[in-house]
């Protein structure tokens, strides 16, 4: 994920001279751009607060700021620089956040991004994205420096298959229907999605549908209304806390859309993840493998 980043933000930096890069605390990025562009690569250090402060006043004299750093310290500690430099202002900044989720597996809870959706996405003006895929992370940073304002995007860890190779067109701030389902539908953010396609793929069948919200707020209450006209049973499947996440979002315009449907979550349940090992072990141990996901959509099948 953060190689298809590097990946097109030079490709962008070089078509575009005002895009500058501030990377706050993150070796690999850093390097990677300031070798391809030297001269609008800036190290501004573990100071994300900093680094949002500058964005903020490179932004008000025209040029295109990208802040970069880990997705807990940048949604979190520079959370009032956000709220108040970029929102309040409206900036023209576009924030991304490295390691979505539990994707910095081993080294523990100050690192995971597991409440930033529900904190981000309350902050007026603010576009919340997470892509799923290399693909798609590739997509999605080029339309975040194509979208007016700020933008937060979280980069999580790379899944399995990037479903992109079978054809899959990502459509801007629209949610996709990664897989058809008949009986049941699982919506789902980031790299999870993945997860949660391979569950349906156990279950067999064309029961259990998988879209994909890659794009949080605004969130496209549209198909939304859709699905809900067809299919009736939803689970939503996120690697972040049930608690004003994605699940919270789809439960709101369930509400505001009264759409006559079985809502259900599946997330981190008034807890920060449980236990230390790889991303693939963090997933087991706070339920949310592709074993715990097939349980789940089994259950709700049968009701």
């Amino acid at each position: 994920m953060v190689k298809a980043l590097i990946e097109t933000l030079v490709k962008l930096q070089k078509e575009n001279e005002d895009i500058v890069a501030l990377i706050a605390d993150d070796g690999e990025l850093y390097h990677a751009l300031h070798e391809a562009v030297p001269d609008r690569t800036i190290n501004i250090g573990i100071s994300e607060c900093n680094a949002v402060g500058v964005s903020a006043g490179m932004a008000s004299c025209g040029h295109l700021p990208v802040v970069i750093g880990g997705g807990s310290f940048m949604a979190y500690r520079a959370y009032e620089f956000i709220r108040n430099q970029l929102c309040m202002q409206n900036r023209n900044v576009k924030v991304f956040g490295i390691g979505a989720g539990m994707a910095i597996s081993i080294l523990g809870n100050t690192q995971h991004a597991t409440e930033d959706v529900s904190a981000l996405r309350g902050l007026p003006g603010l576009t919340v994205m997470t892509p799923a895929t290399p693909e798609e992370v590739k997509n999605m940073t080029a339309l975040a420096l194509e979208t007016e304002g700020p933008v937060f995007l979280r980069v999580g860890r790379s899944c399995g298959e990037d479903f992109y190779q079978d054809g899959f067109t990502f459509e801007p701030f629209r949610i996709q229907e990664v897989i058809g389902g008949t009986d049941m539908l699982i919506f789902a953010m980031g790299s999870i999605v993945c997860d949660a396609a391979a569950a349906a793929g156990k279950i067999g069948g064309s029961h259990v549908g998988v879209i994909n919200v890659h794009t949080v707020k605004p969130l496209d209450r549209e198909r939304l209304r859709m699905y809900g006209a067809k299919i009736k049973k939803w689970l939503i499947v996120e690697e972040h806390n049930i608690n004003g996440g994605l699940g919270g979002a789809i439960a709101e315009a369930v509400a505001d859309e009264h759409l006559q449907v079985e809502l259900y979550r599946m997330g981190l349940d008034e807890q920060f993840p449980t236990g230390y090992g790889t991303y693939q072990e963090l997933k087991e141990k706070n339920k949310l493998s592709v074993e715990d996901i097939c349980q789940k959509c089994t259950e709700i099948l049968k009701r």
